[in-house]
């Protein structure tokens, strides 16, 4: 088991950056409080059940926590194997579907990070079952609970949702670049285009901003998993800035 990659300097920061992110939470979730009531009404009245979906999903250190968002698909059976949602899924609501289209539905999870469970910033957290799988599937996989998961985060930006095996390991790989270059610039940079940039204006500025670095990412022949170790102590990949 490889320890913490992160140095003195990044792990200061993350020091730093839970109390920042807990005043902002607070500030946005109390802001947010008349969107919460109406989006919670809004999901009971569009289809049966709750107007919150909570699911168990490992977090720092693969230690399980409850995640919760606003429900965007209809309620499961309790018997009903996992499944994971895909394009067009027949499941997702009326409600559910603008939800998910300008991440609304995310919004519960401002409680998440004032719990302490999450960061606003970092690798996104995966459901349990699945995460089991890529533990299985990809090397030092554990390596991206190192650090909290985060609302948003880089591979959230850049490469979005996926649904497969090979998916799930190139979104290792954008986490693996987010903790080597954690900072508080980094972030500021991230929570940025999460808030601001649509997908057509993404595919505007990855030239200009980060095509260079995704290429390599993405590149079949580009891997670390064997040696991650020396890969964080090395510059083998250049920083987008």
């Amino acid at each position: 088991m490889l320890s913490c990659p992160l140095n003195e300097t990044q792990l200061q920061y993350i020091r730093f950056k839970r109390v920042l992110e807990v005043m902002l939470a607070l500030s946005a979730a109390i802001l947010s409080l008349p969107l919460f009531a109406c989006i919670a009404l809004w999901v009971v009245l569009d289809s049966k059940g709750g107007a919150f979906f909570v699911q168990e999903r490992p977090g720092l250190h693969g230690k399980l926590f409850k995640l919760y968002k606003f429900r965007s698909m209809q309620k499961a059976g309790n018997k009903e194997p996992f499944k994971l949602t895909t394009e067009n899924d027949a499941r997702v609501t009326r409600a559910g579907k603008w939800l998910r289209q300008l991440h609304l539905d995310e919004l519960p999870q401002l409680i998440n990070v004032l719990r302490g469970d999450m960061s606003l910033v970092g690798p996104r957290p995966i459901p349990a079952e699945l995460y089991t799988s890529c533990k299985e599937e990809i090397d030092h996989y554990d390596l991206r609970h190192c650090i909290k998961p985060g609302i948003t985060g880089f591979s959230q930006v850049w490469l979005g949702y996926t649904n497969t095996m090979q998916g799930e390991a190139l979104k290792w790989k954008y986490d693996m670049y987010y903790i080597k270059y954690l900072s508080p610039g980094f972030d500021a940079q991230l929570l940025w285009q999460t808030l601001f940039f649509h997908q057509k204006q993404k595919a505007v500025h990855i030239p200009r901003v980060f095509r260079r670095v995704l290429d390599q990412l993405e590149s079949p022949a580009y891997s670390f998993a064997k040696q991650p170790d020396q890969w964080f102590s090395a510059k083998s990949i250049s920083k987008a800035s």
